[in-house]
């Protein structure tokens, strides 16, 4: 059984009592927050926050010198889970619109993915770790008999991400221009395996990209 370094984390407030002088109630607020002075706070142990996992590496006592593993997205910080999250949720709300400005029903994919936003989202709020996308022990789930090639899965930095989207965006130009040189098409088709996407499914491919790297920067 491997073994592995997780460092994790909670956050202990710190609070201070001051007299502020000021003419309205917003003032005053506003010279407390800006005040730097915290030579007078308090630590108040009894308001500590969650913990969350903050690092992970392979091996044992491997902290900043192992290969670093990324975290489970359900271990994160509830108030990063929610803020990332808040990205997702807000784009598709947007393609939701999009859709009832156009006059059209939204895709079944789209009302998927909005459920199991909810789901998250309900989850967020409620403190919960999950739904958690792989299974109760940390492996992913199967793929219910399904081709796992066709759910290939990539973590990518938010550069890297943008730079896919970038090459898609040429790509769907030189397609809509027929100006696509036979080495690239024969990539687009792997060979001539499949025909490729079009125009309109690499729009709806970029898309997505935009709604999932939101938060976990996935490909």
């Amino acid at each position: 059984m491997p073994d592995y370094t997780i460092e994790t984390m909670y956050h202990l407030p710190v609070y201070r009592r001051r007299t502020y002088r000021a003419a309205t109630v917003v003032q005053a607020c506003r010279l407390a927050v800006e005040d730097e002075d915290w030579a007078a706070g308090s630590l108040d142990h009894d308001s500590a926050e969650e913990t969350f996992v903050t690092g992970i590496w392979d091996g044992a006592d491997a902290a900043w010198s192992g290969s670093a593993l990324p975290v489970p997205a359900h271990f994160e910080e509830a108030v990063q889970r929610k803020a990332g999250h808040f990205e997702i949720l807000l784009g598709l709300l947007k393609m939701m619109l999009a859709d009832l400005r156009a006059g059209r029903a939204s895709s079944g994919e789209w009302i998927e993915r909005a459920e199991q936003a909810v789901g998250l989202g309900e989850a967020i709020l409620a403190g919960a770790r999950g739904p958690n996308p792989q299974g109760q022990d940390g492996d992913p789930r199967p793929d219910c008999g399904e081709d796992a090639q066709e759910h290939l899965s990539l973590t990518v930095r938010p550069a890297e991400r943008d730079a896919v989207l970038t090459g898609l965006r040429l790509l769907q130009r030189a397609i809509e221009a027929d100006s696509l040189g036979p080495l690239l098409r024969d990539i687009l088709t792997n060979g001539g395996a499949h025909p490729g996407l079009d125009p309109e499914a690499i729009d709806t491919l970029c898309e997505r990209l935009n709604i999932q790297g939101g938060h976990h920067d996935r490909l």
